[in-house]
Order: C-alpha cells, then sequence, then structure tokens
C-alpha cells in the first residue's frame, strides 16, 4: 500500500508535469516561430548565421522535448500496470498492460506514440532548415507542413484532456471542449515564454547593442499580442473548469484539490501581474527607443546604452516567469492526481 500510494502521489505528478510541458512547447513553439520570431527576424534578413543558431537551438529542444513525452507516457503506462497489479498477484504481466490500455485512460495515452512518431519525421532535421527559411521573402515551408505540425501537437495536448477530470465532469461536452481550450491556449503562452527566454538571446549572440535593441523591442511587441490573448483565453476558460470541478467556494481551502487549485490561482496571478509590466513598462520604452532608433542619423550605440536598463529587466521579467510557468505546470500535474470536489 505504501508503495501504491507513493507511486500515486508522487510519481504520477512528475511524469503529468514532463508530459504536459513537452507537449505545450511543441505547440508553443509552432505559433511563436509563426506570429513572432520569423516576423522579428525577416527585419534582419542580412542574419544568416543568427537565423542557424535559432534554427539549430529550437531543434534541440523539439528533440528533447520529443523523447521526453515518450519516456513520461511510457513510465506512466508501466507504473499504472504495476499499480493493477498491486490489486492481483504483485507480478506485472502482459495482462497488466491490456488492464490499462483497455481503458480511455490508457488508450489516450498510447494514442501519444504515433503522433509524437508522425511529429518526429515532420520536424527532425527539417526544423533548421525550414523554420526561418524564407523570412523577408514571404517565401518558406509549405501552409501544410505548419498545419501538420500544429495539428499533432493540438491532438497530443488533448490527450491530456481525455485523459482527465473532464471525462467525468458534466456536462460532458461542456467540460472537454473547455478544458481542451484551456490547455492548448496554454500551452501557446507556455512555449512562446520559453522560446522568449531562449531565442531572443540566441539571435542577438555577439551582435552589438543597437542590434540587440532591434530583435527585443520587435519580439517583445509581438509576442505581448499573443500573450494577452492566451493569457485571457486561460482565464476564461479557467474560471469555467473551476465551476465544472470545484463544488463549493470553501473546497478552495479545505479540500486537497481546492488548495492546489488556490495555489495555481496565487501563481496566474503573478503571471498576470508580470505580463502587465512586460506590456506597458518595457514594450512601450522600447518602443520608444526604436523610434529613435529608426530616425534620422541616428547613434544607436547611445541610444542601446540608454535603454539598458529595460534590457536588464526583460531578463529578470522573463525569468521570473518561466520559474512561475514551470510552477504553474507542475500544480497541474498534481491536480490531475487529485479528486475534484464538484
Amino acid at each position: 500500500m505504501l508503495v501504491e500510494d507513493a507511486l500515486r502521489n508522487i510519481a504520477y505528478p512528475l511524469l503529468r508535469f514532463g508530459a504536459y510541458s513537452a507537449h505545450a512547447f511543441l505547440l508553443g513553439a509552432a505559433v511563436y516561430l509563426l506570429l513572432v520570431m520569423r516576423p522579428v527576424m525577416a527585419t534582419v534578413p542580412a542574419w544568416e548565421a543568427s537565423r542557424a543558431a535559432v534554427a539549430e537551438r529550437l531543434e534541440g529542444l523539439v528533440r528533447a522535448c520529443l523523447l521526453g513525452s515518450a519516456i513520461c507516457t511510457g513510465l506512466t503506462i508501466l507504473l499504472q500496470a504495476a499499480l493493477i497489479s498491486e490489486i492481483g498477484d504483485g507480478e506485472v504481466t502482459s495482462e497488466s498492460f491490456s488492464s490499462v490500455l483497455d481503458t480511455t485512460f490508457g488508450l489516450f495515452l498510447a494514442v501519444r506514440f504515433p503522433m509524437l512518431a508522425a511529429l518526429a519525421i515532420l520536424l527532425l532535421g527539417r526544423i533548421r532548415t525550414w523554420a526561418l527559411a524564407g523570412v523577408g521573402s514571404g517565401q518558406g515551408p509549405s501552409k501544410i507542413w505548419w498545419a501538420g505540425w500544429i495539428g499533432l501537437s493540438v491532438g497530443l495536448m488533448l490527450t491530456n484532456t481525455f485523459s482527465g477530470h473532464a471525462t467525468v465532469a458534466t456536462p460532458r461536452w461542456l467540460a472537454l471542449s473547455n478544458d481542451g481550450l484551456h490547455l492548448v491556449s496554454g500551452a501557446v503562452w507556455f512555449g512562446g515564454v520559453i522560446l522568449m527566454a531562449v531565442l531572443v538571446p540566441e539571435a542577438w549572440r555577439g551582435r552589438d547593442k543597437g542590434d540587440r535593441l532591434r530583435v527585443l523591442a520587435p519580439s517583445i511587441s509581438h509576442f505581448s499580442i499573443v500573450a494577452i490573448i492566451s493569457i485571457g483565453v486561460v482565464t476564461v476558460t479557467g474560471m469555467i473548469n473551476s465551476l465544472l470541478h470545484v463544488g463549493d467556494l470553501s473546497d478552495l481551502w479545505d479540500t486537497p484539490y481546492g488548495q492546489a487549485l488556490s495555489i495555481k490561482l496565487l501563481l496566474f496571478i503573478g503571471i498576470l501581474v508580470l505580463g502587465a509590466m512586460n506590456h506597458f513598462v518595457i514594450k512601450q520604452r522600447l518602443n520608444k527607443a526604436m523610434l529613435k532608433l529608426n530616425s534620422p542619423g541616428a547613434d544607436a550605440a547611445a541610444i542601446a546604452a540608454e535603454h539598458v536598463a529595460e534590457r536588464k529587466l526583460f531578463r529578470r521579467a522573463i525569468a521570473a516567469e518561466l520559474v512561475i510557468a514551470l510552477a504553474i505546470m507542475a500544480s497541474t500535474g498534481v491536480l490531475t492526481n487529485l479528486a475534484r470536489t464538484a
């Protein structure tokens, strides 16, 4: 019983966290490339070496996420089979795995493997050459490639919905559709935060301060729009999820599920504060700096030096946002392992 409790209370949330994070990054990366990184890199078409470095780094992250999802999913199925065997004779057999795969939970976990294989075929070896190809010229990968990447990634996110609490909530159609939209929107924001922290500094590596400003300002401007929309949808769908899964207001502090949800809500408030600072403070100051930079006879070095504080503030804000984002994903993993109160 102690082993079973340990597997359920520790291993499952960790594996859920790993899978959520991997799937969210895969989806968020595609959206970020299309709506942020490609438009930004189109403004500096001569930076071929920078584009190559960014694409190389991105492919490495995608490879890690594909492998991480496969490992987390395989271990989840193995642990579930082990828990089933604890009920029986204690030995993990093929029948234990069959029992897992005969459930809705196991079925949607197993569906991940062909999706991951399809994404690996679609992306590996191609991201480094296609992800930023044709920026500034209107040319690039086909719409089919982008649709395949986004579609398969959305499918992976939905496996979390169809193997979670939404399957037992009522009305079921609302719970499933709302949870799916909640996870997809959160993934767009989560993947974008990671790539803002990783790819933007990679893009300006080895460049002078003026060039760094030319990349940072439009990156924040483009991502700010994406973040506002995705966070807005997350807020609305999160409220609906709370109504569907929490029976009474007092459950937020009286039950383990409500306490975990309360922690997630507090973390989300932190994200809203950081997002507001990025949008209303850092973005506005950097946009003013870009107007100066683009004016005739502008001294790029002097203007960039004048706005060093904004770059430092951005680094700290995006680092804090990334830490909180990971904490939110971890709390989501914990929530899926707790009994809802509705």
